[in-house]
């Protein structure tokens, strides 16, 4: 599912984050049907129709003629029964979801890749949607067996703010040690992705443990006891793993996509990329950053994975344990800041608002 508004062509994902207001457009590569001789076992996920086993894909705009693999079959006279976009209220799965919108049959083709009308919907609430497949044409009366496609949907408001936190993990470049995070999808999906009409406003580091939350659908949810650190530098580094793997100092445009921490800010809000700080110095250029936790959005890089990666450089006021007194005056020696250590547990926390 993708936003059905955008401007941007936006880098395919599981789950989405949205401004509310927005609409989604459900997206597929094939709609097929599927066709068994009797006392045959067909394994369907090659997609190649045999002589047992037809498959009949009316994305491709198939006729209505009476052999294999369609059989004769066609959407506007031989499928009556729409398929149901529902909604999970809370991302927990229930047995009654509501009905969110119904397809009739017909017009599932205007959801494959290449059409000009777009299925659209505009999701009320953060919930987890659903595409499920009829009875009639799956044989299984059990509802959860019939899901076609499922998303997450996260709908941020105008008036609020919303978090997305993740955990880091530690990985060295360039001989320095950084705690870094990327979405972990790979190059054909995403775990997730962000509407272009949302920005990260602030990034927050935290120590503690996070866990998936099913109740919240995020993927980290932050602990109670979890505590605020101040690292000394921030990179948001588009299409890192691709073209600069074992270099940041090396990444062109490196100056542009770096923030360092602001260490009188209140609350351990030490990166602000509304005014992100590019030098560590007293009197720094400040500039606005423009980027969700996904892309970089000012310039348009939609399909350029961003990386993360935190520093705690002492030298710079990098210090993971806040109740001591970390004293910075360079080049005078450093007092009291210390660095996680190897097993240190770490979470980054975007704050998210729509724009």
């Amino acid at each position: 599912m993708i936003p059905a508004q955008s401007t941007l062509t936006l880098q395919p994902s599981l789950d989405l984050w949205l401004k509310q207001g927005e609409q989604v457009a459900v997206k597929w590569e094939t709609f097929e049907f599927h066709w068994e001789r009797v006392g045959a076992m067909c394994d369907f996920s090659s997609n190649t129709s045999t002589a047992d086993c037809n498959i009949c894909n009316y994305c491709l705009n198939p006729s209505a003629r009476n052999e294999p693999p369609c059989f004769g079959k066609t959407l506007e006279n031989d499928f009556s029964t729409p398929f149901d976009l529902v909604m999970h209220e809370g991302f927990i799965p229930t047995l009654e979801p509501k009905t969110v919108l119904s397809i009739p049959s017909p017009q599932m083709p205007d959801g494959c890749r290449g059409r000009s009308t777009p299925i659209a919907f505009q999701p009320e609430t953060s919930a987890t949607y659903q595409i499920t497949i009829p009875e009639t044409y799956s044989g299984v009366a059990n509802s959860a067996l019939n899901v076609a496609a499922e998303t997450k949907i996260h709908v941020v408001k105008d008036d609020l703010t919303q978090t997305a936190a993740y955990r880091l993990k530690r990985e060295t470049v360039d001989g320095t040690h950084y705690w870094t995070w990327e979405d972990p999808g790979d190059s054909n999906r995403w775990q997730e992705n962000f509407s272009p009409n949302l920005r990260v406003t602030d990034v927050q580091i935290l120590k503690g443990r996070c866990e998936p939350d099913p109740a919240s659908g995020k993927q980290c949810a932050i602990p109670d006891n979890v505590e605020v650190v101040a690292p000394s530098r921030l990179f948001f580094l588009p299409n890192f793993r691709a073209n600069n793997p074992d270099t940041v100092s090396g990444y062109f445009g490196e100056a542009q996509h770096r923030c360092y921490a602001d260490l009188s800010a209140a609350n351990g809000f030490y990166f602000n990329l509304r005014a992100c700080r590019e030098r560590f110095e007293t009197n720094p250029p400040i500039n606005e950053k423009f980027a969700t936790p996904t892309y970089e959005s000012t310039p348009e890089r939609p399909l350029e994975k961003l990386t993360w990666l935190v520093e705690f450089n002492p030298n710079e006021g990098g210090d993971v344990d806040l109740n001591t007194n970390c004293v910075v005056n360079p080049p005078n020696p450093l007092v009291g800041c210390e660095v996680p250590g190897e097993n240190e547990e770490l979470i980054i926390q975007f704050i998210i608002k729509a724009i």
